[in-house]
């Protein structure tokens, strides 16, 4: 809660979409082309996104670098319903994006997993993973 007041409506859910989303996982899961797959809900993309990277016994980085065509503050940290972040290998990206058009969900290719400890997101946020971990775990201190 922001500001000590809750406002606004959640967005509507379009459940015909989100049978079809969840049945393009399972076969993609059936399939063996994804590595992960990670609800983007509380917190949005970016929290998806990291949480992702504290996988247990290994931190990894991510460099991300998509269009989108709202505010990077709603495609960053927007909590609509109706998506899944994925993790595949590079060339399971045409039959991933095949399929799901398949299921008519749309697919958009992010970026990727790095070996580098960071967070890279366009040309608006570089910052080491040690210190997004540390806020994570122990919480932002106001």
């Amino acid at each position: 809660m922001q500001f000590n007041e809750v406002a606004g409506k959640p967005p509507k859910t379009d459940w015909e979409e989100e049978l079809r989303l969840q049945n393009l996982i399972l076969e993609l899961i059936d399939k063996g082309l994804v590595h992960s797959a990670h609800d983007v809900s509380d917190g949005g993309l970016l929290v998806a996104v990291l949480e992702c990277c504290f996988a247990p016994n290994q931190i990894w980085g991510a460099i991300l670098n998509f269009e989108f065509s709202q505010s990077p503050s709603s495609a960053y940290f927007g909590e609509a319903g109706g998506r899944i972040l994925i993790s595949a290998e590079g060339e399971n990206c045409q039959v991933i994006n095949k399929t799901a058009q398949k299921y008519n969900i749309e697919f958009k290719d992010l970026g990727f997993v790095s070996n580098e400890q960071s967070l890279i997101v366009n040309k608006h946020i570089t910052e080491k993973l040690e210190v997004l971990y540390s806020a994570w775990r122990q919480g932002l201190k106001i």
